[in-house]
């Protein structure tokens, strides 16, 4: 990858990369670290108000701390960026449908989501699909 940067960056191009990929996950690790933090508050049921929060906020410096811990053991391992980058979209790829079944699935169901019943939006999903495939959605 570093190749494409050679005509701009000279001899300096697989560093300009390490640069970029680093500043790069420095912009979306707090991001993804804080919704990971609230998603494993929620699902163990930790009371909500100012100490949730405080606690909260301890999580996602550990989910931090443990992101950047894999980053430096990959970085150690001497791993091939774009091999991580592959088996991480292979990895999430096979994770979507099922989670997105369940997602509707979930939806369908009026005691999960109260007043916001997902019947049509499963409906309409089906629709979509049945219309993508060619064939009628009824």
């Amino acid at each position: 990858m570093a190749v494409v940067l050679e005509p701009l960056a000279h001899g300096y191009a697989r560093h300009v990369l390490a640069l970029a990929q680093f500043g790069s996950a420095s912009l979306a690790l707090p991001l993804l670290a804080g919704s990971a933090a609230k998603a494993v508050a929620s699902s163990i049921h930790w009371e909500r108000g100012e100490r949730r929060d405080r606690r909260i906020a301890g999580l996602l410096a550990a989910i931090m701390a443990a992101g950047m811990a894999i980053t430096t053991a990959l970085a150690a391992s001497h791993a091939e960026p774009a091999k991580a980058l592959y088996w991480s979209a292979v990895v999430n790829g096979l994770t979507v449908t099922p989670v997105l079944v369940l997602l509707v699935l979930l939806s369908s169901k009026r005691g999960a989501v109260g007043g916001s019943f997902g019947a049509p939006v499963a409906s309409g999903v089906k629709l979509a699909r049945g219309h993508r495939d060619g064939v009628r959605g009824d």
